[in-house]
């Protein structure tokens, strides 16, 4: 998980649950068994690019597609509005934590 979409995830807790609530995420994604990334480099931006003019998807999206891209890794996610194009077009793997309604 790319500290940008770790940012995403705590700012909508913020906006919905407060900051108490929020701040507690960072302590629960820390038990989980998630690598965060906390840097960036310039191949890194260059595939972000990618995925953000290629797809419509959002910004802090082109984070998560370019960590599975890098990373040979599977993107886990439930928003098959954003990333479905992304499945069909066969780029990168998907794992769907719920299926398509």
């Amino acid at each position: 998980m790319h500290s940008v979409n770790v940012g995403e995830v705590y700012y909508d807790s913020l906006r919905v649950s407060g900051k108490e609530t929020a701040r507690e995420l960072f302590g629960d994604i820390a038990k989980l068994p998630i690598n965060v990334i906390w840097t960036l480099d310039i191949l890194f931006i260059e595939l972000v690019g990618k995925y953000k003019t290629s797809f419509r998807v959002s910004y802090a999206d082109s984070f998560v597609l370019s960590l599975a891209e890098r990373g040979g890794g599977i993107v886990i996610s439930t928003d098959h509005h954003e990333f479905d194009a992304i499945e069909n077009a066969g780029v990168l793997a998907f794992y769907w934590l719920r299926e398509k309604q």
